[in-house]
């Protein structure tokens, strides 16, 4: 590959661009108040595409948590073929509709199906503030700084998502998670450059599939790692819930698997046995911990402790980077293009 690959400069610059997410959120504090809260939503709807929609799994999951307001998120596409079973029913539905561009067709034609079925109000985080969608929307977070270059996600998903996982903090009134997001981009910097030359040489190792594991909030994270693998490397890539990768998937899992686990604050000591499982059937195991490994019980091949610990909405975070310079590193020992993959694009209009 020659010439200038933005990808790494895009991945590089994530805790930058999170603090324009802080700063953002931080001036519309009062004005976030104020729309979730007259009337408070009876239930929320987040829609989203490819990266997008990985994203609002782990929002939804936030925000229901927080706030007790069911929340729940589904691909653009469904509310388009299939409104009778995914739109809310209560007397002030919201939809969240994130997006990269704001011009994808999925999200865009969503958002017109919402407001004609449900009369709801339309909440977006966008990149591309003269958007479609960010003209469209009630309401608008937008962060021009997270627009990139290359066709597949880094640091717009991130910083998407970490704005969308900020409002919740400020809707539910959540301190302490506040105060976390904001200490991130600090946290995060400097821990990643300390990680960098293992992904780098871990990418070169011969494994030829990939199976990412995240449960709760992690799930969506995890999700997105293996769509970046894909996307980026061509790497044959899954994800599961921790504990469902027995039931089945696993099968498939030996010599020539990585399997990538995001462990949980809540539920590690159910979490390590599935890796340990897995390590057994020849697997090459990565695990990225909130708490140090026991002692005692055998270690993944590769553990990475996070900067600190963090509630289980927010460390997803700093694993996230570690799958993205994985991709990207495998992607140049391969000899592709990480800047832009074959047979994609950066906006899809059907």
């Amino acid at each position: 590959m020659s010439g200038v690959c933005h990808t790494y400069s895009e991945i590089l610059s994530q805790p930058a661009v999170w603090q324009a997410a802080v700063e953002e959120v931080a001036a519309q504090r009062r004005a976030l108040w104020e729309f979730f809260s007259t009337p408070p939503p009876s239930e929320v709807l987040y829609v989203g595409c490819g990266s997008t929609y990985y994203g609002t799994l782990v929002a939804a999951s936030t925000f229901q948590a927080w706030t007790g307001i069911p929340a729940r998120a589904v691909p653009a596409s469904e509310v388009i073929l299939f409104p009778e079973s995914v739109l809310p029913r209560g007397p002030h539905p919201l939809l969240m509709a994130p997006s990269r561009s704001g011009e994808t067709s999925e999200s865009i034609r969503a958002a017109e199906v919402f407001r004609e079925r449900c009369g709801g109000r339309v909440f977006t985080v966008c990149c591309t503030p003269d958007s479609t969608l960010a003209r469209a929307a009630t309401f608008g977070l937008m962060l021009p700084e997270a627009q990139e270059e290359s066709v597949v996600q880094t640091r717009s998903y991130s910083t998407i998502l970490l704005a969308l996982q900020l409002t919740a903090a400020v809707v539910a009134g959540r301190e302490e998670a506040w105060e976390q997001g904001q200490r991130l981009p600090g946290l995060v910097e400097e821990w990643r450059a300390a990680q960098e030359a293992r992904m780098e040489a871990l990418a070169a190792q011969d494994w030829k599939e990939a199976v990412l594991l995240g449960s709760g909030p992690l799930y969506g994270q995890a999700t997105e790692g293996k769509l970046v693998l894909t996307e980026m490397a061509r790497t044959p890539s899954q994800s599961y819930h921790f504990l469902e990768v027995r039931h089945g998937p696993k099968a498939l899992v030996g010599p020539g698997t990585l399997v990538a686990g995001l462990l949980s604050e809540a539920s590690p000591a159910l979490e390590r046995p599935v890796l340990q499982e897995l390590q057994a059937q020849g697997a090459t195991t990565l695990a990225c911990c909130p708490q140090p490994w026991p002692d005692g019980e055998p270690p993944p091949e590769h553990l990475f402790g996070l900067p600190e610990p963090l509630s289980d909405f927010l460390n997803g975070f700093p694993a996230l980077i570690l799958f993205q310079l994985l991709a990207y590193y495998r992607a140049i020992q391969r000899g592709l293009n990480p800047d832009a993959p074959e047979n994609l694009q950066a906006v899809t209009r059907l």
